[in-house]
């Protein structure tokens, strides 16, 4: 934590505090574990961390639906009307709410940009 001034950003490894090292024009950071990052590999870091944490939130949610669909039919075969129609409203609430969030998902190549720019 000596080697430099307290950032406003966190290690996307660990999530400690990054301390901002300069070298005349070459900033560094680094956090108390000792992950180390220049510039570009952190905004790449940040980069992959948002659209992974987005497609694990995605794919949680599908999960989600499927399930609650799967335990309606099951509902339904068993006789139970009223659980099986109340799985099935989650299910559609859900699949609502999701449809924003797949607009929120970037393509692949959309976040790699700033870290292409030299």
């Amino acid at each position: 934590m000596k080697l430099g001034n307290v950032s406003r950003y966190t290690c996307p490894d660990c999530n400690g505090v990054l301390t901002q090292i300069e070298e005349g024009a070459i900033i560094r950071f680094r956090c108390h574990t000792g992950h180390a990052f220049s510039i570009k590999t952190l905004i790449a870091e940040i980069d992959e961390a948002i659209d992974g944490g987005l497609w694990t939130t995605l794919r949680a949610i599908e999960e989600r639906i499927m399930l609650l669909r799967q335990m309606a039919d099951l509902a339904e075969r068993a006789g139970s009307a009223l659980d099986a129609a109340a799985y099935r409203e989650q299910a559609d609430e859900a699949e609502k709410r999701l449809v924003p969030l797949r607009q929120l998902v970037p393509d692949p190549d959309s976040l790699t940009y700033a870290s292409r720019v030299t």
